[in-house]
């Protein structure tokens, strides 16, 4: 790189490292744009129009030049990483802790895309102590995931719907089937799986409240080995809005004159 400022060898690291992130997240982070639009006339990243709000990824040419197997080229593929990444910051606010990616299937049986489909995380230190502490008293070994959750987040396409939430519970359900604990996630893991949408529509509101009235209600009538423990829902959904979605008062509101 030229006579690149500490600033913009930051930005340029941080686009490498993420691969898309929103301009107005870079400007939190790095500061005004003038610290760092210069990447952008001098074509070392560019940045793309999506329903996220603008994000800033790699040109083509830096693609090239440093060899990078797999990109993300679509609007809704970049709002969607941006997206994500937003998401661990935001369920890292409730003490969740990034730990890795699952990528899609490539082509090729054994090779992944660029396409993150979801994000495992960990519950905070002092929640993963306690839950040693517990099950260490308990016979046999410990699950391997304990306190390990999934977290799933989207915008494009309006976001993770309520068939989106019935597949995610039905697939967890069948992936803990060789369990000896149960097949329910929570029984096993002790930590609930976690939603990001831009927001909570009317159809996932009503299925998520039936689906967690349903499993508080089988909860509190079974008597399970992990009722020491404090209940935990099966899912947690969190909303992290589109640009667009954000209230913003009037001057009115603000108390200023028209």
């Amino acid at each position: 790189m030229p006579d690149w400022t500490d600033t913009e060898t930051e930005v340029m690291g941080a686009i490498l490292e993420a691969d898309a992130l929103t301009s107005r997240r870079v400007q939190a982070t790095y500061g005004p744009r003038p610290n760092w639009h210069r990447l952008i006339t001098e074509r070392q990243l560019r940045e793309v129009k999506t329903i996220y709000g603008p994000v800033l990824t790699l040109t083509e040419a830096v693609h090239d030049q440093v060899k990078t197997t797999h990109r993300l080229r679509g609007a809704g593929s970049l709002a969607d990483r941006a997206y994500m990444l937003d998401a661990i910051d935001l369920v890292a606010q409730h003490g969740y802790r990034f730990v890795s990616h699952d990528y899609k299937g490539g082509q090729v049986p054994g090779t992944t895309t660029a396409h993150i489909t979801r994000t495992r995380m960990e519950v905070s230190r002092e929640e993963m102590e306690r839950l040693v502490d517990w099950a260490t008293d308990r016979p046999g070994q410990l699950p391997k995931a304990l306190g390990r959750t999934w977290l799933y987040a989207r915008c494009s396409g309006g976001g993770m719907q309520a068939s989106d939430l019935r597949r995610i519970l039905k697939t967890t359900e069948e992936q803990n089937k060789s369990k000896e604990y149960s097949t329910d996630h929570v029984q096993v893991l002790h930590a609930p799986l976690l939603i990001v949408v831009p927001t909570e529509d009317g159809a996932l509101r009503s299925y998520a409240r039936r689906y967690l009235t349903e499993h508080r209600r089988a909860y509190d009538q079974a008597w399970n080995y992990h009722q020491s423990l404090h209940y935990i829902p099966p899912f947690e959904i969190f909303e992290q809005p589109l640009p667009n979605q954000v209230y913003r008062p009037s001057s009115t509101e603000r108390g200023r004159p028209t």
